[in-house]
């Protein structure tokens, strides 16, 4: 059975959440603790997803689950804590542009950093099947791509294993190339194509140990036909 990309990337989050050690925020230096905000829509599920992640010193260490009275909000809302993910999210129908994160730390020391919603961006519905056998430029519905930002396509196949991805980050770039030696690592099959655009920069208002932000929109994946 074929996995999307974003099945993946779960199954991904999971295995580094269970692998990683993880431990209450009041058992480490406030100043310490590591902070990852992510504002991401899913054109497929027409849903906004705010997140808040938490680390101890860096971007790689151990996850923490705020312990009262530390807390974090997203629009004046309460976010709570994804035990199997180890992360906080809050989620709402339809395009949100921008969350506002308000994390108070166990010395209610207070950090707001707030995030613009990324300009959206969606597959050319015209494309139904792609060749094996040589390049394809891909243009998207959606501003050009502006400073900071990277355009991701991946193409998922039916096998296990059959998925490629292409990125583009040339600023004001309006497509992308599906280079025929990638396209080549796929099979005759139907296969599922997602877009991303995204956006990841330093977090404001964090600790010595530092944090980013990112933002994320995520087009409607299209079924496609790879041929010879």
């Amino acid at each position: 059975m074929r996995k999307s990309i974003f099945t993946l990337a779960i199954t991904m989050l999971l295995i580094t959440t269970f692998s990683c050690k993880r431990e209450d925020s009041d058992s480490v230096d406030q100043d310490k603790i590591y902070t990852r905000y992510v504002v991401e829509y899913n054109a497929e599920k027409d849903v906004t997803y705010a997140r808040a992640h938490f680390q101890f010193s860096n971007a790689t260490g151990t996850k923490l689950e705020l312990v009262d009275p530390a807390e974090v909000l997203a629009n004046g809302e309460l976010m709570p804590f994804k035990q199997a993910l180890a992360y906080y999210e809050t989620e709402e129908n339809g395009v949100v542009s921008n969350v506002d994160f308000q994390y108070t730390d166990t010395e209610e020391t207070v950090y707001s950093n707030s995030i613009d919603l990324v300009s959206s961006i969606n597959i050319n519905n015209a494309i139904d099947t792609l060749s094996r056998s040589s390049n394809f430029m891909l243009e998207w519905n959606g501003d050009p791509l502006q400073q900071g930002e990277v355009i991701t396509v991946t193409i998922d196949g039916n096998a296990e294993d059959d998925l490629v991805v292409f990125t583009q980050t040339g600023v004001n770039a309006t497509s992308i190339n599906l280079t025929q030696d990638k396209l080549s690592d796929l099979g005759l099959e139907e296969a599922t194509m997602y877009i991303r655009r995204a956006k990841t920069q330093d977090a404001s208002d964090v600790t010595s140990a530092g944090g980013v932000q990112v933002s994320r929109f995520d087009g409607a994946p299209l079924e496609i036909y790879i041929d010879n």
